[in-house]
């Protein structure tokens, strides 16, 4: 009995624990699940540690680099004399040169050579004839500051000048705006950025110079008893041409108490043979800038050069002792001519008009700069004798 009781109560109890086991079993599983699932989420939420890598030690060559990327060069300030001037285009290249090679500012249909240019010389004024060749004998121009105005004391960085004059734009201080682009100009290398800087530049000039808007560049004259412009021009180192033009003057005469706008300052000249440009600035400061052309076989010399003589309507006296007055189809020199003040072995080198248009913007003449006509023009009114000249490339 005791037997048979024992094997009723195995068969009565042994499911109970079977069920108990597996569900042992069952939390067992399911608790390893869980910690698990902690597990990974904890490790979700730990954030990553980075793996350590080796650090790169920077080389001498690296760093200069990576600085001279960091600031682009910029134009040495007036005042200073450094032993080359440096290029204020930020031109980073120099353009192969040929004869009929254009400018990117003009696209002239091919140069057109006068018969006896290149074999006579390009001009002699005053008895001064130009060489066929520059001569280089003794001393030559030497070679002096670039005349923009430039931030290398203050080691501004030509991102930084950028937005010292977006800001200056937005308070409306034309002035110190037109200053800060024009020494971003002379220190930015992209062509493209170049133009929406020199954009800015002429709608700012546009306001301060070529309009009746009081502005730091002008002081305002009195027309006093006995006057005239030429008196004035005289007294304040400008002409009675540029009086007129920034007046807007269609007659010389003048009346007492009359206000007259004189541009104040000083006045020089940037040529840049790498791009074809002619630059007038005032102190320093970028004012207008023309294409040009320049010497055939590179005959344009560099260096500083300053101005002696200015004609109006010139003859032409070149080197085989013929005569061309003005007007006559071999006269080349167009309607202006601005002569370089002699030097050893660099002698009857200037600034001109040309009769050959299409010659602009290419390297075609026998040393001398050549101007469009009305852009000549223009620039003779601005410049007095004694005005500096710097031609670089």
């Amino acid at each position: 009995m005791i037997v048979l009781f024992v094997l009723l109560g195995s068969l009565l109890f042994l499911p109970l624990l079977a069920q108990s086991k597996d569900k042992d079993e069952v939390i067992q599983k399911s608790d390893i699940i869980f910690k698990t699932e902690a597990d990974e989420s904890s490790q979700e939420k730990k954030p990553a540690t980075p793996k350590a890598t080796p650090t790169q030690p920077v080389t001498p060559a690296q760093e200069k680099e990576g600085s001279q990327k960091a600031k682009p060069s910029s134009a040495t300030p007036q005042g200073t004399t450094p032993s080359s001037a440096p290029s204020s285009t930020g031109a980073s290249h120099e353009k192969e040169k040929a004869p009929d090679t254009k400018a990117p500012v003009k696209a002239p249909s091919p140069v057109v050579s006068k018969p006896g240019e290149a074999s006579s010389g390009e001009t002699k004024q005053a008895g001064t004839p130009i060489p066929s060749e520059p001569k280089k004998e003794g001393s030559t121009p030497s070679s002096t500051s670039a005349v923009p105005a430039s931030t290398t004391s203050s080691q501004a960085s030509l991102q930084e000048i950028l937005q010292q004059a977006y800001e200056c734009l937005q308070k409306d201080k034309k002035y110190e705006a037109r200053n800060l682009y024009s020494q971003a100009l002379f220190m930015e290398t992209s062509e493209e950025r170049r133009q929406m800087i020199r954009k800015h530049l002429e709608e700012l000039n546009n306001a301060l110079v070529f309009s009746s808007t009081p502005s730091p560049d002008f002081i305002v004259y009195k027309i006093q008893p006995g006057d005239n412009l030429t008196r004035i021009a005289k007294q304040y180192n400008t002409t009675a041409e540029l009086l007129m033009r920034l007046n807007r003057k269609s007659s010389t005469l003048l009346r007492v108490g009359e206000p007259l706008k004189i541009l104040r300052g000083k006045t020089s000249l940037l040529v840049d043979k790498s791009d074809f440009t002619l630059t007038l600035l005032l102190d320093g400061y970028y004012l207008k800038q023309y294409p040009i052309g320049t010497g055939k076989n590179d005959k344009t010399p560099e260096g500083k050069f300053i101005i002696d003589k200015k004609i109006k309507e010139p003859t032409w006296y070149p080197p085989d002792g013929k005569v061309y007055p003005y007007g006559t189809p071999q006269n080349i020199l167009g309607t202006r001519w601005m002569g370089f003040q002699d030097q050893p072995g660099l002698t009857g080198y200037g600034i001109h008009g040309t009769t050959e248009p299409e010659s602009i913007g290419t390297e075609s003449s026998n040393g001398c700069i050549r101007m469009y006509n009305q852009d000549v023009e223009e620039l003779y009114d601005y410049i007095t004798p004694g005005t500096e000249v710097i031609i670089q490339r």
